[in-house]
């Protein structure tokens, strides 16, 4: 049985959503990941490759700014995977979304072709326990368009739409008119930044 998983892989943190047996399940864990040679219970093998997704880096802080880098592919092979333990399904069709500037460039292929590159996983937990795990299809939208497209109270033949996607790594505004496209925005600046320019002004103030 193929799974088909909605997955958000994004700089701060991956969103999971499916449906299973009628249904919806909604999950979320921080963009965390670092190879490592310390096996505990935050690590997982992938591919015969030891990770941990909690004692390490936001994804945010590693350097890149689109989504075809290899880190995105490990958290996916991490999200697969716990939807795996909920549902027991080992194939999955995938839908993903890559950044509006990433996405005009491109049409999402680099995320593709990137993750087409390992479509079969081997995951094994700090317990030994082992499992295989298999990738189909996979499809990249812009995450504004994505989100435009799940939405139920939406008619795109004849409603006007702004959809504004404030992420980690950057702020996007994409408008539709009748299902065509119309103006698109998009920057470098995201949620990180007004992080940090808080963290600033909050220990300027301190001191």
């Amino acid at each position: 049985m193929r799974l088909l998983v909605a997955l958000d892989n994004g700089f701060g943190n991956v969103k999971i959503f499916f449906k299973w047996n009628g249904v919806e399940y909604k999950r979320d864990f921080e963009s965390r990941v670092v190879e490592t040679n310390i096996k505990t219970d935050d690590t997982y093998s992938i591919n015969d490759t030891l990770y941990n997704f909690t004692d390490a880096p936001l994804v945010t802080e590693l350097g890149h700014c689109t989504k075809d880098n290899p880190i995105h592919r490990v958290l996916r092979d991490k999200a697969l995977y716990e939807v795996y333990k909920i549902t027991g399904c080992k194939e999955f069709d995938v839908i993903t979304n890559c950044s509006l500037d990433s996405y005009k460039q491109d049409r999402g292929e680099s995320v593709k072709k990137m993750y087409n590159e390992k479509k079969d996983i081997s995951v094994e937990d700090y317990f030994g326990n082992k499992v295989s795990l298999k990738v189909n299809d996979i499809e990249c939208y812009a995450e504004n368009l994505a989100g435009i497209i799940i939405c139920k109270d939406i008619n795109l033949k004849s409603d006007t739409v702004i959809a504004i996607d404030i992420g980690t790594k950057n702020f996007q505004i994409l408008s539709l008119n009748e299902a065509k496209l119309e103006k698109t925005y998009s920057s470098t600046l995201g949620m990180n930044m007004v992080y940090m320019e808080a963290y600033d002004l909050v220990k300027t103030i301190n001191n």
